[in-house]
């Protein structure tokens, strides 16, 4: 059995024997263990990800069953199982692998959690095969408050959820020539996996905060950049893999030229997005307006400076009958077949 402890709490990677009592006589697991355990954590869709657990941890090595067991969370002060946490997994080819959680909605010391996920994501580092430990939380800010103690950053913000990084070391992104022939030169992370339900513009995405990582030997380029509030992302819809030359807009009902259009199935497919600048830290930035896929190669960035741009424009097109349904409007994943 492995065991984490800190000042206030004891992590325990339950047995395959363990995770069955869980479930199904947690009363005797209750009394091997010496303490309760919270009764709103045992529900429907603990039994059946504990079956999957089960039916996983057969074909692993015991060496491997903290990557795919539950851990229960011990209170040590008031000795009780508050909470379960685990990961979805062993890490990726990437190694990369994410932390979920399930806490007794009555705890009230927050620090029990920020404990648990700095003792889990610390164990999970110092295995060979993770570099990346990732978690979503609400935007609450108690929340925000807890994964920063346990040492996470936040790379993605939307307006019901942050995503959370917490890497072995900050990661050193090396140039890369995509197929299209341009040098990456860092990595846009955003709250937004799959392109349904993403925003299609930067003004409908003003709460979306997420995070570009600048490749660290370009750092020099960034000099002078905060002194302006909004920038220019020029990145690759790299998800894309078959341009169109007439596409049906997100906003309409008919079938328009690519270039009268935003859409990404472009033939360079080449995205642009003025977002609002608010915070650098070393290489890392951090912006709102993300209406852009997480990992997205980033091309470039500009200053955006309104006296460069023109002040009127006499004709919008088609958009003109359009324009308002930018808020309503979201990406449906129209683009993204093979």
């Amino acid at each position: 059995m492995i065991e984490l402890q800190t000042p206030h709490v004891r992590l325990i990677a339950l047995s395959k024997q363990q995770l069955f009592e869980l479930i199904y006589a947690t009363e005797k697991l209750e009394q091997t263990l010496s303490f309760p355990i919270s009764p709103s954590l045992i529900h429907d869709r603990l039994r059946h990800a504990v079956g999957m657990k089960l039916n996983q941890m057969k074909k692993i090595e015991n060496t491997e069953q903290g990557w795919i067991t539950y851990w229960l969370l011990q209170t040590l002060e008031s000795p009780f199982g508050a909470g379960l946490v685990a990961f979805n997994g062993m890490p990726d080819a990437s190694g990369s692998v994410e932390i979920r959680y399930d806490i007794d909605p009555d705890l009230e010391n927050q620090e029990y959690l920020s404990d648990a996920f700095q003792a889990l994501s610390t164990w999970a580092l110092q295995q060979p095969k993770c570099e990346l430990v990732t978690a979503t939380s609400n935007v609450d800010p108690s929340m925000t408050d807890l994964f920063q103690k346990a040492g996470f950053i936040r790379m993605a913000q939307s307006a019901v959820s942050c995503l959370w990084h917490k890497y072995r070391e900050m990661p050193q992104i090396p140039h890369q020539i995509s197929r299209h022939g341009f040098e990456s030169i860092g990595t846009i992370h955003t709250g937004y996996e799959d392109a349904a339900g993403t925003p299609i513009q930067p003004n409908a995405a003003l709460d979306s905060i997420g995070t570009i990582i600048l490749h660290p030997v370009l750092m020099d380029g960034l000099k002078d950049l905060d002194g302006f509030s909004h920038i220019i992302l020029l990145y690759v819809f790299d998800r894309i893999t078959q341009p169109q030359l007439t596409v049906k807009p997100f906003m309409d009902d008919q079938d328009r030229g690519v270039f009268a259009t935003r859409a990404p199935a472009r033939p360079n497919p080449i995205g642009i997005s003025v977002v609002r600048l608010l915070k650098m830290d070393g290489n890392l930035i951090t912006f709102s307006g993300a209406d852009m896929l997480n990992n997205t190669p980033l091309l470039d960035i500009k200053p955006y400076a309104p006296p460069f741009e023109p002040k009127t424009v006499e004709r919008i097109g088609w958009l003109e009958q359009r324009a308002e349904r930018l808020q309503e409007s979201s990406d449906d994943g129209r683009f993204m077949g093979d």
